[in-house]
């Protein structure tokens, strides 16, 4: 009985952690994507280009962008 309970915690938690890295991916997805809007929409391109290579300099917009 408490193995069996012990596989569904561990099931459980690997859904959870699926679930989670999802989500993840879906708020970075968009909050990418609201950065890039942001800079075009300012004529940035040449930004959004470096941006999208150099994560520090993504960082620094995203705080100016108000996308911390």
């Amino acid at each position: 009985m408490c193995e069996l309970f012990d596989q569904y915690v561990r099931q459980g938690r690997i859904e959870g952690k699926i679930e989670g890295k999802n989500e993840g991916r879906a708020e970075g997805e968009n909050r990418l994507a609201k950065l890039a809007q942001v800079l075009m929409d300012s004529g940035r391109n040449e930004e959004l280009r470096k941006a999208l290579t150099d994560q520090g300099y993504r960082e620094q917009l995203y705080l100016e962008a108000g996308l911390s």
